[in-house]
C-alpha cells in the first residue's frame, strides 16, 4: 500500500514539471509565462521557438506515459488510470509555478497512448481534421479529447470508475482551456498557420 501511495506522489509530481518554462528559461533567458499566450505548454513555446517547442511536447508526453506505463505493468490497471489522472492533474496544477501549468494535453496524449490506445487514435484523428478545418489548436484538443471520451463510453468496454475518472480528465483538461473557449465564441482565439 505505502509503495502506491509514493508512486501516486511521484507520479502528480513527475507531471508537475514545468519543461516549458524549464527549457525556454534555460537555453533562452526568458520566461515562457511572459511570452505569448503565457501559457507553459508546448504550443506556446512552438510559437516562441520551433525546436524548443518540440522538445517540451517530447517532454510533457514522455512525463505522462511512462508513470502511466509503468503503473499498468507494475501494479494494475486500475492504479495505472488513477497515475494517468495525477499526471495531467500535476501539470495543470504545478506545485512547482505556484500551482499553475499547463492545458495538459500533452501530458493525456501520453497517458492515454499508456493507458488506451485506440480511443487516443480516435481523439488524434479529431484532433488532425478540427486542426486542418479551423486551425486552432486548443479547439483540436479540446474536440480531440471528447473523442476520446466518447469513444470510450460508447464503443469500449471499460469499468465504470474508468469511465469517471475519464470523465474528471477530459473536465479537467476543458477547465484549463476556459479562457481559450471564451475566445473560440468570440471569434478571438488565434490560428496557426500552415504556410513556412
Amino acid at each position: 500500500m505505502h509503495i502506491k501511495i509514493i508512486y501516486m506522489i511521484f507520479s502528480y509530481l513527475s507531471g508537475a514539471v514545468p519543461y516549458g518554462y524549464i527549457f525556454v528559461k534555460f537555453f533562452k533567458g526568458e520566461d515562457i509565462r511572459k511570452l505569448g499566450s503565457g501559457n507553459i505548454g508546448a504550443t506556446n513555446v512552438f510559437r516562441f521557438d520551433r525546436k524548443l517547442g518540440f522538445l517540451t511536447l517530447i517532454f510533457d508526453v514522455s512525463k505522462a506515459f511512462f508513470p502511466t506505463f509503468f503503473a499498468l505493468k507494475l501494479f494494475s490497471f486500475d492504479l495505472a488510470a488513477l497515475v494517468a489522472l495525477l499526471v495531467i492533474f500535476g501539470h495543470i496544477t504545478s506545485p512547482f509555478l505556484r500551482f499553475k501549468g499547463g492545458k495538459g494535453v500533452a501530458c493525456a496524449l501520453g497517458a492515454f497512448l499508456a493507458l488506451i490506445p485506440f480511443p487516443l487514435l480516435i481523439g488524434v484523428i479529431t484532433f488532425i481534421v478540427i486542426i486542418a478545418l479551423f486551425r486552432m489548436v486548443s479547439l483540436g484538443s479540446l474536440t480531440g479529447s471528447l473523442a476520446v471520451l466518447l469513444t470510450v463510453l460508447f464503443f469500449e468496454n471499460y469499468p465504470l470508475y474508468f469511465n469517471a475518472l475519464l470523465f474528471i480528465t477530459v473536465v479537467l483538461i476543458f477547465w484549463a482551456h476556459r479562457s481559450n473557449i471564451k475566445r473560440i465564441i468570440k471569434g478571438e482565439e488565434s490560428k496557426i498557420s500552415f504556410k513556412g
